[in-house]
């Protein structure tokens, strides 16, 4: 697992037509320039609709509706923001499970960040985040912006009167402000023909791990070559898998890795 914010990373892809090895990579010093836009667009700005999210403080301010799991029906909602709250349950010992769901446009993504998560530990207790891009999150960090994959994102919880959360969402385009720039754990998936991939900026707390997808079409081949790979963590690490020279193992810099079909997954 690696936490992301520690890795200064870039990754260059594109998609080769047939061909195993693309003539563009030849000329390296053109490959590796290029265009740079400001790194902390995700945690510092973010427009949709006319609001503008500075950061996970700011996610939290949003004016906009409350729900409080397990007692708002029919537990679904389509509001572009909110809050998901526990109930107080004035020490009610029973357990009460629910699930919520939030559903977005078809072209946006739903971002969330529980300012407050108090989970009593040893007990059955929990609340999870159903189609997150982050890979095995067994526990929620608070205050850390979580994406989901999709339009569609549920919250799970099995709570008692001793335990408290209060989480807040937004929705935000699925493509990136820039057409090919990409964040891990912010997008997991393209199918541009070129791009650069790089880690999520200011983020702090446990380690995190995301897989970010590439698909070309069926006639196609994925190159990939990451000019800067610094993990300055031991257990941080970054891998390529589907390609045909890497097997798993660690990024080498100024590599050009090929993917085996028409797909490649970079993980980390």
């Amino acid at each position: 697992m690696t936490r992301i914010s520690s890795i200064p990373l870039l990754c260059l892809l594109f998609l080769a037509l047939s061909s195993p090895i693309s003539a563009g990579l030849e000329d390296e010093d053109q490959l590796l320039k290029p265009h740079y836009f400001d790194s902390q667009n995700i945690e510092r700005r973010q427009s949709l609709a006319g609001r503008t999210i500075e950061s996970s403080d700011h996610l939290r301010q949003v004016s906009s509706p409350v729900f409080q799991l397990c007692r708002d029906q029919p537990g679904q909602t389509a509001a572009s923001n909110g809050t998901i709250q526990s109930i107080l349950l004035s020490g009610q010992t029973a357990e009460q499970k629910c699930r919520f769901t939030i559903i977005a446009p078809p072209d946006y993504q739903i971002q969330m960040s529980c300012s407050v998560m108090v989970i009593v530990p040893y007990t059955n207790s929990y609340l999870t985040l159903v189609n997150i891009i982050d890979d095995d999150v067994v526990k929620l960090f608070p205050s850390r912006i979580y994406t989901l994959k999709l339009n569609e994102m549920s919250v799970s919880a099995s709570y008692r009167s001793s335990d408290r959360f209060e989480c807040k969402w937004t929705t935000v385009p699925s493509s990136p402000p820039a057409t090919s720039e990409f964040k891990l754990c912010r997008h997991w998936q393209t199918t541009l023909t070129s791009g650069i991939i790089r880690p999520l900026d200011r983020d702090s707390g446990p380690s995190r791990s995301c897989s970010f997808w590439l698909q070309a079409p069926i006639d196609h081949q994925i190159q990939m070559v990451c000019s800067l790979v610094d993990l300055t963590i031991t257990s941080s690490s970054l891998k390529i898998l589907s390609a045909a020279d890497a097997s798993g193992d660690a990024i080498v810099p100024n590599r050009i890795y090929s993917s085996i079909r028409n797909s490649l997954t970079l993980y980390s």
